[in-house]
Formats: C-alpha cells, structure tokens, sequence
C-alpha cells in the first residue's frame, strides 16, 4: 500500500519535528564539504528553536510548509520575498535585475526519505505559490560543493547563475528559476 505524503501549512507543535529534520539534512549535506565533525556537533534542539522561529505569523516573513507522512514531518520548505538581510541581495539584484524576486530559503528532507519525492512535492508547492504571489523569479544559493542540493535543484528547472563567495569565503552557487505566475491569489 502507498505512504500518503501532505504537504501541509506548520504549525508550532511541529518545531521538534522540523528541528530533527534540519538537524539530520545538515549530517548528510554538510559531511563531505564542511570541516570533519562540523555537522555533528550542532545540536538538534538550536535547530528547532531556530525554525521554531518562523513558525508564527507574527515572526515569519515567508511561507513554510511541511511534507507529513502519516503523521511524520519527513522535509520543509521556506520561501518568500528577497530580504534586505539575506547574504546574497546584492548579487540577486545584479543578476536578475528589476523584477520581483522570492528566494528559497531552505528545503531538508530526512536522509532515509531522499528520492523518494518528497522534496520534488514541496518544490511544486513553493514554485506554485511564487507564482501566486506575482513573483516571476525565484533564486537560491548552495554550497557549491553540495553536489546532491545541485543536482536536485537541476533536475526541478533551476539554473545556475553565478558563484559568489559567503561570509565566510566558502563559495556558493547561486541559482535561478523563471516562474510560472498565476492569477489566483494564495492561501
């Protein structure tokens, strides 16, 4: 029988869960390219109240949703408008000029649930809502050595715009995506 996947809004019981679910994505993401013993050593509980941050509409200035499956948070997604704090403003205003721009600020899927679809359904649901909410363009940034977030990103209609470098002089590949825009408003 088939696991039913929701894509659902969050709500604030739900920050242990997404917590686990950055904690565990950031193991596997950050182990080949980050320093030895980086990724484990954060501490999931930092990770939950860091989400659990954006999880109230008075504190979030995006939307998140949650991929549930049979009562599990197994991934998450945020998305929303290009901020003046994000890293890489100036370089999304360089490269796509002008236009209304949402940025996805995270997508993690638990290790053991990769290429199973579920971050394939929550990039549907975060470019239908840019598209709903009248942006035409949608950027990102990875580390560039994350060779598995590229390949997904690739494979889900983004292309790569340039590299920059992170606070940190870690380079980063920064990516673009032309949305469809629709003309019903979002919930």
């Amino acid at each position: 029988m088939p696991v039913s996947l929701k894509i659902r809004n969050p709500v604030w019981e739900d920050r242990d869960e997404v917590g686990r679910v950055s904690h565990r994505s950031h193991s596997i993401s950050y182990r080949d390219f980050a320093p030895q013993g980086f990724a484990e050593s954060q501490d999931p509980a930092e990770h939950a109240q860091f989400w659990g941050e954006f999880l109230s509409d008075e504190s979030r200035r995006g939307r998140m949703w949650v991929a549930d499956r049979e009562g599990q948070i197994v991934g998450f997604a945020m998305t929303g408008t290009l901020s003046d704090d994000y890293v890489f403003v100036a370089e999304a205003g360089q490269i796509l000029g002008e236009v209304p721009i949402a940025v996805l600020y995270a997508i993690h899927v638990e290790p053991e649930c990769l290429r199973q679809g579920i971050g394939r359904a929550l990039m549907s649901r975060v470019l239908e809502w840019m598209g709903r909410n009248g942006f035409e363009t949608g950027f990102l940034d990875t580390h560039e050595t994350n060779h598995r977030a590229r390949q997904f990103y690739e494979e889900t209609e983004w292309k790569r715009a340039a590299v920059a470098l992170d606070p940190d002089e870690t380079r980063v590949a920064l990516y673009r995506v032309e949305v469809h825009r629709s003309v019903r408003p979002s919930t």
